[in-house]
């Protein structure tokens, strides 16, 4: 898959491509919506969904999803991430998306903070 610029999204569109589009048209609307829908929890759920559900294709752009979760969204947690890689970290197929991402989460969601 071709590296593009992010693009808006609504969750209108969002669920139009899920219906009806195939897995590279959801693979860049999961990309577009970790980067221009700023509601988390429906982020997650959509991101959790796509773990459990999709392909390669669909799989590893939605763990560059959490990427970009964990970079932009102030509510983004890092145990609420780190959980959602647990559904893909023991398959060999993602481990290096899995140790990118890990790394993402660490850089922009430090376990510990000082004040």
């Amino acid at each position: 898959m071709k590296f593009r610029p992010t693009e808006p999204i609504t969750k209108s569109q969002f669920q139009s491509i899920l219906n009806n589009g195939d897995s590279v048209a959801i693979a860049h609307a999961i990309i577009d919506a970790a980067n221009h829908i700023h509601d988390y929890q429906w982020l997650m759920d959509q991101v959790r969904y796509l773990l459990e559900t999709g392909d390669d294709v669909v799989v590893n752009c939605s763990l560059l999803a959490l990427a970009d979760i964990a970079r932009l969204e102030k509510q983004a947690t890092r145990d609420d991430l780190l959980r959602l890689l647990k559904i893909v970290e023991e398959d060999a197929r993602y481990c290096e998306y899995v140790e990118n991402v890990r790394d993402d989460i660490d850089m922009f969601l430090p376990e510990h903070v000082e004040h």
